[in-house]
């Protein structure tokens, strides 16, 4: 491969070509565009973009000759292993840093390190709970020592998690706006309607302090606790959320998380749904609402579960359903409308939440120093769907350790 360019008007477009022979003449084969001058420079950072492109082609071409390389692996049964070398890694995690920088949660991180003096790296700090969230949930102190099973090792302390902790807690509301708006890019969101709900989390200390206040426990424990509030879309996934004392009335936390919908998330029209203990008459009156400048509307849920039985029977039936605002004569099935997440829509639906966590935590491999990493994990058609996914393969008998180098960077690249 060789890097080729074209030069219009106002830019130089970069892109990575080959010479193949077709029908018996040479032709050029563009392998993968890089872009222009200008969106090269805003989107990786760098000054001189021909030289950047030139890197990649290099890289690419490396890649290339080591798709084929053959390793000799000798082992012997007399050699102790080396004193304290990790020689297991997970690498099961790639998958969700893919869709953790298609997010544009790095440059989230950019942005709240230029308004604060911290010289720690916050987006490694952050990316290692998320992943560690999701594979081996856990304490911060478990999800540190666990970031080190990853393949990328982190290059913070424990410590700076604790200090970045609150860095994370006063950024909440600007994180929780950019991540919806990127998302817009990434996926699409149903805001039409948004459901409403609180809880609390106890702590097992004797006095209330700060948010920490005696309260309704929802597990009925004599403890302080905090309460959560939490908007989700039509999908189920997570909107905004508020955090309020323990002692607060769940009712009163609706309105002002309604109004950072309205101010920073630019929403301005959706029915809001609740169950009967954030259904207050100052919560309905506020949703009654169909203005110039937004519609507001208010539902009132109740438990399946404490209807009579012939409203049960009605309410759990598949069929006959009316969308609103639609035909009234075509009904439809609830079971086959289109209620999905992310990862598994990526996978067209053929495998559930737990299905590909699972085989993410299993995805481990065994690395030996200067050749590569041998998966130790079974591959089936679950790690095939994923690989074809996202773009990426290490179900081969040894991955090199440049390759896997580049695959660590390609999941890197922000969309947004």
């Amino acid at each position: 491969m060789r890097l080729g360019w074209t030069t219009g008007k106002y830019s130089t477009t970069y892109r990575a070509v080959k010479t193949v022979r077709i029908n018996g003449e040479n032709k050029t084969l563009i392998v993968k565009t890089f872009g222009s001058e200008k969106y090269i420079c805003e989107t990786y950072g760098v000054t001189d973009a021909k030289a950047w492109a030139k890197e990649q082609v290099r890289l690419m071409n490396e890649a290339e000759q080591q798709d084929t390389a053959v390793f000799q692996i000798e082992l012997s049964a007399a050699k102790d292993l080396s004193m304290d070398m990790q020689r297991c890694f997970n690498g099961g995690y790639l998958f969700l840093q893919q869709i953790y920088y298609e997010l544009g949660l790095d440059r989230i991180c950019v942005m709240i390190r230029t308004r604060h003096g911290f010289d720690y790296n916050l987006n490694a700090i952050l990316s290692r709970l998320l992943y560690t969230r999701i594979l081996f949930p856990s304490s911060k102190h478990s999800s540190y020592k666990d970031s080190f099973r990853f393949i990328e090792q982190p290059d913070f302390e424990l410590h700076q998690i604790y200090r970045a902790l609150s860095v994370l807690a006063e950024e909440s509301d600007y994180i929780q706006s950019r991540l919806f708006k990127n998302s817009l890019k990434v996926a699409r969101r149903r805001t039409e309607v948004i459901y409403y709900d609180c809880t609390n989390f106890y702590f097992e200390v004797e006095e209330a302090e700060d948010d920490k206040q005696y309260g309704l426990s929802k597990e009925n424990r004599p403890l302080p606790i905090v309460g959560m509030g939490l908007f989700m879309d039509r999908d189920g996934i997570p909107l905004a959320f508020c955090i309020h004392p323990g002692n607060e009335n769940e009712q009163k936390t609706l309105i002002p998380l309604e109004e950072k919908l309205m101010e920073i998330f630019d929403l301005s029209k959706f029915v809001i749904c609740t169950d009967a203990g954030v259904s207050s008459g100052t919560n309905r009156y506020f949703n009654h609402y169909d203005g110039e400048d937004g519609t507001r509307a208010f539902i009132t849920t109740q438990s399946v579960k404490k209807m009579k039985q012939h409203l049960e029977t009605w309410m759990l039936e598949p069929d006959g359903w009316l969308l609103s605002g639609g035909d009234i004569t075509k009904t439809y099935n609830i079971s086959e409308l289109d209620e999905e997440n992310h990862l598994e829509k990526k996978l067209d639906n053929q495998y559930t939440c737990n299905q590909i966590i699972s085989t993410l935590q299993e995805m481990n491999f065994l690395k030996y120093e200067g050749k590569g990493y041998q998966p130790t994990y079974t591959r089936t058609e679950l790690t095939d769907a994923l690989h074809n996914a996202f773009g990426f393969c290490t179900s081969k008998e040894i991955v090199p350790i440049k390759k896997m180098k580049k695959i660590c960077a390609d999941t890197k690249r922000s969309l947004v």
